[in-house]
């Protein structure tokens, strides 16, 4: 019975620090996105962009938290039929789906950190922005809203 027990326990030490060491990747670049708003407002996010499958794969697993004004951009160069689970997440998050017009297609408010859920837009989308759980309100954003990806497309790719 102990040895079996012992190897469960090793077996998911071993799982966590595998976990944890997949998690530490090279750092993601960072753009600047900027949101234009119905009646002519503008809201600015600084978001790392995930752009390769291991990135956007991983996404904001392990990490602590996301602080004010930043987020994590799941980038496809090409339309995508997006599905977002909250796999190994610490906090709550929103999630906005992006279309490949640039339209904020839907937005997901203080989805919580379980597993289980999972978390789409229904239709094609060529990005989903990752924000700390309040932002996308804080910040105005709402389905409609426009944002430029092209940028995205010439930027550094891994």
């Amino acid at each position: 019975m102990w040895r079996r027990d012992r190897r469960r326990v090793l077996g998911g030490a071993v799982a966590l620090l595998a976990g944890v060491a997949w998690a530490r990747a090279a750092p993601l670049r960072v753009a600047p996105l900027q949101f234009r708003l119905a009646g002519g407002g503008v809201a600015r996010v600084l978001a790392e962009v995930a752009d390769t499958p291991r990135a956007r794969r991983l996404g904001l697993m392990f990490r602590r938290s996301l602080p004010r004004g930043r987020g994590l951009l799941l980038w496809w160069p090409a339309p995508h039929m997006a599905v977002i689970w909250m796999q190994n997440m610490r906090f709550a998050l929103d999630l906005v789906f992006i279309d490949a017009a640039g339209r904020v297609a839907r937005i997901f408010h203080h989805v919580p950190p379980v597993a289980g859920p999972l978390y789409s837009a229904g239709r094609p989308v060529r990005a989903v922005l990752e924000l700390a759980a309040g932002e996308a309100r804080r910040l105005g954003l709402h389905e409609g809203a426009r944002v430029n990806l092209e940028t995205l497309s010439s930027g550094r790719r891994r």
